[in-house]
């Protein structure tokens, strides 16, 4: 009798749990249903509002979803600020969306790599959107994966510390300062759009991905936090979660129900501005994530992450057919091996970086010669004299770093460092008694840092020769022209028009010199900006003009005849006349325009000193001072 009473009973409470089971998920799909319709009445308020004066700035915009956003923004009429780590992508992103696109408005490209999260770096984007009228759309899409977007185990991922970071940099830091920059604007117009791309790994714990996963929870916590924060200020921050999409990131998988291609992931996606705070995006992906919560649920009743195991289980069998292939590969010599274990697949270029390690000048010369893209050449402390050429380009994946304190002191006869190579990176270390001191030519996207220049017959750093995208910061450059005073410029930025190829201006452009202290003892400009070149950023430097010479017109810390440079922020102290002159070269009948002098500071000026001289006479686009 009582085992009848049981069974009844437990029959009873079956019936109950199931009928539970279906009026509750009725109810979810009436209630999902109501939100809909609620959320399709609200996204029909909202209006894109691309116009002559509106922005949509983007980074991680050269391939994939963000040039589909970069693309499909633009067909709306927007003007883009287009932010990513490879210019020469850039450009070509640029010309194709302004050929390709009929309502493309003004493009603008800024070259930055996320890894450095320096304030140089922040102060250059900044710098770059207070040049913008109405910024009404951000999309923070640039984001690092693990090495060959492989899943791992943790402690077996190469360079463990550079992930970490690089995962931190690139996925969180970026993300927040953009934001941050950004936000108060829109708060102003009481208008705006963020859109942070998240991941569908952020759902939950996704094994052998593990930290990636981790940095994209934090972007969709963040965004979904702030749209609460900032909904009644007129301003839409969307968490958007992809799931597969024909990209890099899945080895350009054929596209499929599941993987659309970027086109129309973002075209999907856009829909839903306005309508969903945090989406898939593509209707697959949010049927998905609809399962996967449904999954969780599950799996918190039962007391068992089914969820988390079922992708450990599938990743890893990802993983198992990935070494597999690259195993493959090393029998047909299209792989090598390394260390009897890992294995570094050539077809993808992941070629073995490594250190080189050098204490005498022939070991820096064999060294310089012998250098791969991604290498690093340590210098020990001690006096190095030869020409020291550089001539090898790194990747912006991949550049090649020379590095050594400031006891490793460079030199030479001619040029103490001659780069005529890109994507270098140089620190650290001191160039000294040498006709120049560090020259480059032809030289693209590298960083000067951390130096110290000093005891220079002439110029102590020249930018010539079409040397153009160069960042110079935090460096301290001190008694140049020590042979000629009236040419020892601290830093020469292109080419006079005597010294121009064939009558055409040295377009050595968009140029950084931040953060440094140049001076004393300079015995020219600490700064000479020459005609021809545009588009640089002068700020946050110190001049000590004490010991300038005032031969050879040198009688001003900058020495501006260049256009479209921001000259922001700068102190100096001392000066044969004037802080910053503006002039325009009479000879090539160029120069001296469209620049912008703003919050520099002087002290220690002869009474008619004048801390900016605008001596420019017939410019159409004038000089904007502000002191």
């Amino acid at each position: 009798m009582e085992t009848l009473i049981s069974e009844k009973y437990l029959r009873l409470l079956c019936e109950l749990i199931g009928i539970g089971s279906i009026i509750s998920t009725i109810l979810f799909i009436i209630a999902r249903l109501i939100i809909y319709l609620w959320l399709k009445y609200k996204a029909s308020q909202f209006k894109w509002c691309g116009g002559p004066h509106t922005w949509a700035v983007i980074t991680g915009c050269t391939e994939g979803i963000g040039l589909a956003y970069a693309n499909q923004l633009a067909a709306k009429g927007y003007n883009l600020l287009l932010i990513s780590r490879n210019h020469e992508k850039l450009q070509k992103v640029k010309r194709d969306i302004q050929d390709q696109v009929r309502a493309a408005r003004k493009v603008r490209t800024l070259a930055i790599d996320f890894n450095d999260i320096s304030q140089e770096t922040y102060d250059t984007i900044e710098s770059e959107l207070n040049g913008l009228d109405e910024i009404h759309v951000l999309v923070n899409n640039v984001g690092t994966n693990y090495p060959h977007e492989r899943p791992e185990y943790m402690t077996k991922l190469p360079n463990l510390n550079h992930v970490i970071m690089s995962l931190i940099n690139v996925n969180i830091v970026s993300c927040t300062r953009l934001t941050a920059l950004v936000l108060p604007r829109m708060e102003r117009r009481g208008r705006g759009v963020i859109i942070n791309l998240s991941s569908f790994s952020a759902l939950y714990p996704v094994p052998l991905l593990s930290l990636y996963s981790a940095t994209k929870v934090y972007v969709d916590y963040m965004s979904r936090a702030l749209q609460e924060e900032y909904r009644s200020s007129g301003i839409i921050i969307q968490s958007v979660m992809p799931f597969y999409v024909s990209t890099r990131m899945t080895y350009h998988m054929e596209p499929r129900f599941y993987a659309p291609t970027p086109h129309i992931f973002v075209k999907q996606a856009l829909r839903t501005v306005g309508q969903e705070d945090r989406t898939g995006g593509f209707f697959v992906h949010r049927v998905w994530s609809l399962f996967y919560f449904w999954v969780g649920v599950f799996s918190r009743f039962i007391g068992i992450d089914v969820h988390i195991k079922m992708t450990y289980h599938r990743l890893k069998r990802i993983r198992t057919r990935i070494l597999e292939k690259v195993e493959e590969d090393v029998g047909n010599g299209s792989a090598v091996p390394l260390n009897g274990s890992t294995v570094i697949d050539t077809h993808t270029d992941n070629i073995v970086c490594k250190t080189i390690k050098v204490s005498t000048d022939k070991e820096l010369v064999s060294a310089l010669s012998d250098v791969s893209a991604g290498d690093t050449i340590e210098l020990a402390n001690g006096k190095y004299h030869n020409k020291f050429t550089a001539k090898t380009n790194g990747t912006a994946e991949k550049p090649i770093t020379l590095t050594g304190s400031r006891k490793a002191v460079l030199s030479g006869d001619s040029y103490g460092f001659w780069l005529q190579a890109n994507y270098w990176v140089l620190k650290g270390f001191t160039v000294s008694d040498s006709l120049k001191g560090i020259m480059l030519d032809g030289a693209n996207h590298n960083i000067l840092e951390d130096l110290e220049v000093h005891h220079i017959k002439d110029e102590g750093i020249h930018f010539r020769t079409h040397s153009s995208d160069n960042i110079l910061r935090k460096s301290y450059i001190h008694t140049t022209g020590t042979a000629r005073p009236g040419f020892g410029e601290g830093v020469y930025m292109g080419s006079a028009v005597g010294h121009w190829v064939d009558n055409k201006p040295d377009k050595s452009d968009r140029n950084q010199v931040l953060n440094n202290k140049i001076g004393p003892n300079v015995g020219a400009e600490s700064i000479d900006i020459k005609e021809g070149s545009c588009c640089g950023i002068i700020k946050n430097n110190v001049f000590d003009g004490t010991g300038m010479s005032g031969e050879h017109f040198a009688d001003s810390w900058i020495d501006v005849k260049g256009e479209n440079y921001t000259i922001e922020d700068n102190e100096g102290n001392h000066s044969v006349l004037d802080g910053i002159q503006i002039h325009q070269q009479a000879a090539a009948g160029i120069g001296g325009c469209a620049n912008r002098i703003i919050h520099d500071k002087c002290a220690g000026l002869p009474p008619k000193g004048k801390c900016v001289n605008d001596l420019s006479k017939s410019c159409t686009k004038h000089n904007i001072i502000e002191e």
